[in-house]
């Protein structure tokens, strides 16, 4: 399960791919957030296949309380992948 947060502030909901990442940045910089498979119960994700956001979150993760309050409940790697380096994202995380 992986939260991305650009340093400018732009965020993008949670969700999880089926397959694994590689995340490559070329220039600049980003921060990530990515949670265990297990942690999905806890970041509000559409389990329903046919959903339009199957595999999304439906939280508002830029309400930042709210968002400290869910992730105080689940295991996190926070990074931020710079210029020149590679993010590995495991299938489901």
């Amino acid at each position: 399960m992986g939260l991305s947060t650009a340093l400018l502030g732009i965020i993008a909901e949670s969700h999880y791919d089926a397959g694994r990442n590689m995340i490559a940045m070329l220039k600049g910089s980003k921060r990530y957030i990515i949670n265990p498979p297990e942690a999905c119960p806890h970041l509000g994700v559409f389990s329903e296949k046919m959903h339009p956001s199957y595999r999304h979150s439906k939280y508002d993760w830029s309400d930042l309380d709210f968002a400290r309050k869910q992730f105080d409940k689940v295991p996190a790697i926070d990074t931020i992948v710079k210029t020149g380096e590679v993010l590995y994202v495991p299938s489901f995380w």
